[in-house]
């Protein structure tokens, strides 16, 4: 994730673009050939403004706008987050998201189910108390930011640690995790998470508070 965000501003809202872009690109499972495509320009500049070397022109600016409000089928996000290599879920946000009552899992990746002892059956079944205390940490940081699930659309990227079963006792991970709340086509409010796991050093390194970044300068 990119440490700097100033200068990439849009109205009076901060706007870290190689975060928004990369959001944007994985949130549709596009390669970096693919995204550049769908912008209008070569592969090198994509790349160029996802380092952070330089800001996306106007027209590129304006085709990001309509990619972000533009809805992505639940269908077709269930199908490709399975098959993920990555370690990805997508939720859906029904309700006023509470701590310790994590919201209603539609589907996770493959990758994500080998790294953690339930099954994919724990995140279908209704909530247990093994299934809370999986998100409740998460669940608890992002509500304290209140709209995090509202009309004020962020991104929240924050670190995290949890405990994975391996043979013989417990082993301790540590992950850059992001959190990117999106619209079904019929409106309904989901999220899509991804992990992606980080050594210890590389996880004190990372901010200890959730760095949320306003996705309102760019949908609206």
């Amino acid at each position: 994730m990119s440490g700097n965000m100033d200068g990439h501003l849009i109205g009076s809202d901060r706007v870290c673009w190689p975060d928004m872009l990369r959001m944007v690109r994985g949130t549709r499972f596009w390669t970096l050939t693919q995204m550049a495509a769908q912008l209008k320009v070569s592969p090198a500049a994509l790349r160029s403004w996802e380092s952070g070397y330089d800001v996306p022109d106007p027209a590129a600016q304006r085709l990001v706008r309509d990619l972000l409000d533009t809805p992505v089928g639940e269908a077709q996000l269930t199908a490709i987050i399975r098959g993920s290599t990555a370690c990805r879920y997508l939720f859906r946000a029904d309700r006023s998201p509470q701590v310790g009552k994590p919201s209603r899992i539609l589907e996770l990746s493959d990758a994500m189910v080998a790294e953690q002892p339930f099954g994919r059956d724990v995140f279908f079944a209704p909530r247990t108390p093994q299934h809370v205390e999986l998100t409740a940490e998460s669940d608890a940081v992002l509500n304290s930011q209140g709209n995090f699930y509202g009309g004020e659309m962020v991104m929240a990227t924050m670190r995290l640690i949890w405990l994975q079963y391996v043979q013989g006792g417990m082993t301790v991970r540590h992950a850059l995790t992001r959190w990117v709340p999106m619209r079904l086509p019929d409106g309904t409010p989901v999220c899509l998470y991804e992990r992606r796991t980080v050594t210890p050093s590389a996880y004190l390194a990372l901010p200890a508070q959730p760095i949320f970044t306003p996705l309102d300068g760019l949908v609206g």
